[in-house]
C-alpha cells in the first residue's frame, strides 16, 4: 500500500555509526579528524515514531519549508536552507547530519572537522546510490521500533568529554562505511556496537535502550520493519523479521529476494561451466556498466569464451553454485611468482550478500599453494569489489585508461626503427624483463588465435619491443627502455590505424610516456579502471596490458 499521500513523499533519515561527530562541541575534542558517521536516505513506505531517532522532526521543517517533497536543486543548498530553518533561534541546534540524510540520496559518509566551518557542516561527504549496496542493505538492516524519547528529554543536560572517546566515535563511522561498501555482514555491526557506548562516554544517555534501534540481521530479533534507500530502490515494510534465517548468510548461505536463505557451493569449475561463466561475466558487466554510465559495449561472448577456457586450462578457476545454477566465479593465472586476478563477478541479483568474498580469498589460497607471492589484478570501478581485493592486499597503484577510436593524427615512426613477423620467443624474453615472467601459455595462445596478429619492432638488429593486435584491441605492446617507447607505441598506432577503422587500447597510468603519443593522436579516453597490487614487479612503465583477462 503506498502511503505516500498520508505521511509525505519527504526522505525519512537512518543514522548509523558516528552521531553526535557532527556537533562542533563533540569534533573539536577529536584529535585525528576528521570524524566521521554514516546517514542512509529512506523512502517513505512507513510512518516512523517521532523522537525515535529518524530525523522526524527535521523532516517535518522540511515538510513545511518545501511543500511535502523535496525540491530539484543543489543538495549542499538544501541542506543549508533546512538548517537555518531548522535551527533558527534554537541554543542547540540539531546537526547537519539530520538534514543532510534527509536530502543526499543512497548512503553517505559525511566527514566532520572543527576547522571547517566552524564544524557545523562536514568538510567532505562521500555518497553513494549502487543498488547493489542498497540490496544488501536491505537483507542484513532491519528497525526494530521499541519506545518513543521522554516528550521533554534533553540529551545535552550533562556532558562527560573526552578527546579519547571523541576520536573513537568518529571511527566508528570511516569503520561502518568501509564495511557497507565491503558488504561485510558484521562490520556495520561491529561500528554501530562500539558506537553506543562511545556515544556514553561521551555524554549521559539514558536513552540509548530506546528509539528505533537499527541491527544487522545477526542481532535482529522480534519485529521490524525495512529501511528503503531513497533514490535506490523501493522496499515494502514487512510485519515480521526473519532474521535467524538470513543470518544464514554468515555462514555460507545468503539470502534472496528477502524470502529465505540460498546455499551456496563453492567448487572448481568444470569445463561445461564455461557458458555459464559467460553469462554470468555478460550480465554482472552489463549492470555495472548501466549503474556507472558506461558506454564502452563489453566484449562478445565468442571473445570471452575462449580466453575462460585458456585461464581454466593454465590457470585456476572457481565457481560458487547456488540452486544449481552458476551464481559467481572467480579465476586467476600464476606465471612464475606473479598471481593475476583474472575475473571476479556475482550474478548481480546476487551481489553484496557474502558470495564473493570467500571465494576469492579460497581462489587466493591456491595461488600460495602454486608459489605466488605477488598478486595483482585490473579491477573495474566498482566500489565492493575495490574493497574485497583491498581485504586480499591488493592496494591501488594507479588508474588504467582506455582510449577508443581512429587515430586523427600521428608521427612518423623514428628513424633506425624497422617492423617484422613477431617470433614468440623475443617476446617471451622481452617479457621477462619488463614483467619479470616470460608467460609462455599467454603467447601460446595469441599466436593461435586466427584473430591476432604480432609484430616486432627491431633496431639496429636488436629487439627494442613487440606488440599485438587482437580484433580491435591494441595490446600488449612492450619494449625494451624508456628511449624505444615513442617508436614502439607509434609503429603499432599507425599499424592498428592502417588495418581497423577503430581500435581499443590501454593505458595504465603510470606509462606517461605512451600517454602522450596517445592522446596527440587524438584517441578518445572511454572508461577508467583500476591497477591494483600487493607489492611493485616488473617495470610496467614499458608495458601496456592485453586487457583485463590476462593483463
Amino acid at each position: 500500500m503506498d502511503l505516500t499521500g498520508v505521511i509525505g513523499e519527504m526522505p525519512y533519515r537512518m543514522a548509523l555509526a558516528g552521531g553526535w561527530i557532527d556537533q562542533p562541541f563533540v569534533s573539536r575534542l577529536d584529535p585525528e579528524p576528521p570524524g566521521s558517521m554514516v546517514v542512509v536516505g529512506l523512502r517513505p513506505t512507513v510512518r516512523y515514531m517521532d523522537r525515535c531517532g529518524m530525523a522526524t522532526g527535521t523532516r517535518k521543517v522540511a515538510m513545511e519549508l518545501w511543500g511535502g517533497a523535496l525540491p530539484d536543486r543543489d543538495p549542499a543548498e538544501l541542506t543549508r536552507e533546512l538548517y537555518e530553518a531548522e535551527n533558527r533561534d534554537k541554543s542547540e541546534p540539531s546537526g547537519s547530519q539530520d538534514m543532510i540524510g534527509l536530502i543526499y540520496p543512497g548512503i553517505s559518509r559525511l566527514d566532520y572537522r572543527a576547522d571547517h566551518e566552524g564544524g557545523y557542516f562536514p568538510a567532505h561527504i562521500e555518497n553513494t546510490c549502487d543498488p547493489a549496496l542498497a540490496r544488501w542493505i536491505e537483507a542484513v538492516f532491519h528497525l526494530v521500533p521499541v519506545a518513543q524519547r521522554p516528550p521533554r528529554y534533553g540529551p545535552l543536560g550533562e556532558k562527560r568529554l573526552d578527546p579519547a572517546w571523541a576520536r573513537r566515535l568518529g571511527q566508528t563511522g570511516r569503520d561502518c562505511w568501509d564495511a557497507i561498501v565491503a558488504c561485510d555482514l558484521a562490520g556495520p555491526g561491529r561500528a554501530m556496537k562500539r558506537s553506543c557506548p562511545t556515544r556514553c562516554g561521551t555524554r549521559r544517555l539514558r536513552w540509548t535502550s530506546r528509539g528505533c534501534w537499527a541491527g544487522t540481521s545477526r542481532a535482529t530479533r522480534g519485529r521490524c520493519t525495512r529501511a528503503a534507500a531513497v533514490g535506490i530502490c523501493s522496499w515494502s515494510p514487512r510485519s515480521r523479521c526473519r532474521a535467524r534465517r538470513r543470518c544464514r548468510c554468515a555462514r555460507g548461505s545468503t539470502p534472496r529476494g528477502g524470502d529465505g536463505a540460498v546455499e551456496v557451493t563453492y567448487r572448481p569449475a568444470r569445463v561445461e561451466d564455461l557458458p555459464a561463466m559467460v553469462d554470468v561475466f555478460l550480465a554482472s558487466l552489463v549492470d555495472m556498466h548501466a549503474r556507472h554510465r558506461v558506454a564502452t559495449q563489453p566484449a562478445p561472448r565468442e571473445v570471452v569464451l575462449p580466453a575462460y577456457e585458456h585461464i581454466l586450462r593454465t590457470g585456476s578457476f572457481l565457481v560458487a553454485e547456488a540452486d544449481g545454477e552458476v551464481a559467481a566465479i572467480a579465476g586467476a593465472v600464476v606465471r612464475d611468482e606473479l598471481w593475476y586476478l583474472s575475473a571476479f563477478w556475482t550474478r548481480p541479483a546476487l551481489q553484496c550478500r557474502g558470495i564473493g568474498l570467500p571465494l576469492l580469498r579460497a581462489l587466493k589460497a591456491e595461488g600460495e599453494r602454486a608459489g605466488a607471492t605477488t598478486f595483482f589484478t585490473w579491477s573495474s570501478m566498482d566500489q565492493a569489489a575495490l574493497a574485497s581485493y583491498m581485504k586480499l592486499g591488493m592496494l591501488p597503484g594507479y588508474p588504467i585508461l582506455v582510449f577508443e577510436g581512429a587515430p586523427k593524427q600521428l608521427s612518423a615512426v623514428p628513424a633506425g626503427y624497422s617492423t617484422h613477423d613477431l617470433e614468440t620467443e623475443d617476446a617471451r624474453a622481452l617479457d621477462a624483463l619488463v614483467r619479470g615472467t616470460r608467460r609462455d601459455p599467454d603467447h601460446d595462445l595469441w599466436a593461435a588465435s586466427p584473430r591476432c596478429s604480432g609484430r616486432l619492432v627491431v633496431r639496429d638488429g636488436s629487439v627494442a619491443g613487440y606488440y599485438y593486435l587482437s580484433g580491435p584491441v591494441l595490446g600488449p605492446v612492450a619494449w625494451r627502455s624508456p628511449a624505444d617507447a615513442e617508436a614502439v607505441v607509434t609503429a603499432a598506432l599507425s599499424d592498428a590505424a592502417a588495418r581497423l577503422p577503430a581500435f581499443r587500447i590501454a593505458v595504465p597510468g603510470i606509462n606517461h610516456a605512451a600517454l602522450r603519443i596517445v592522446v596527440a593522436a587524438g584517441l578518445r579516453l572511454s572508461v577508467t579502471f583500476h591497477f591494483l597490487t600487493s607489492a611493485p614487479f616488473g617495470r610496467l612503465k614499458q608495458y601496456l596490458p592485453s586487457g583485463p583477462s590476462l593483463y
